[in-house]
């Protein structure tokens, strides 16, 4: 799990969640899991991932 604890407690906006949400949702690490949506390289689901700004995407992706 890759995170920046500096933003622990912090959401993201709904337009970052949302280009997060679109660049996972193009991305080949996303896979689904059972009615879930996770990114294969890092093991989080995506709801989540997008959600917490100290999230970070491992493939540098999130350059917003």
């Amino acid at each position: 799990m890759i995170e920046d604890v500096s933003n622990f407690d912090i959401t993201t906006t709904p337009d970052e969640k949302d280009k997060r949400l679109a660049l996972c949702g193009s991305c080949e690490e996303n896979k689904e899991v059972g009615e879930r949506q996770l990114c294969m390289k890092c093991a989080c689901p995506i709801d989540y991932v997008v959600t917490y700004k100290f999230k970070i995407c491992p493939l540098n992706k999130w350059d917003i």
